[in-house]
C-alpha cells in the first residue's frame, strides 16, 4: 500500500494480520516494523515488494510526484 498523503523517501507498507512493515523502494531494506513478525514474514514482504517493484514505483510516482 501507498499511502496517498505520505512521506518522502519512497516507501510501501506492507499489512498482514498482526504486522505492518514498511519498505524502502530505493533501497530495498525494512524501514519500520509495527508488531511482531517473523523473520520468514519479513523476508516474505521484501520478496512481494521486489516482485512487484515497477508497480510500487509507478504508484508512489503517480501521487508524490
Amino acid at each position: 500500500m501507498v499511502f496517498t498523503n505520505d512521506h518522502a523517501p519512497a516507501h510501501v507498507h506492507v499489512f498482514k494480520n498482526r504486522f505492518e512493515i514498511v519498505i524502502a523502494l530505493g533501497t530495498g531494506t525494512v524501514a519500520q516494523v509495527d508488531g511482531s513478525p517473523t523473520k520468514a514474514e519479513i523476508r516474505n514482504a521484501r520478496a512481494i515488494v521486489a516482485e512487484h517493484i515497477a508497480e510500487c514505483w509507478t504508484e508512489w510516482k503517480r501521487w508524490h510526484e
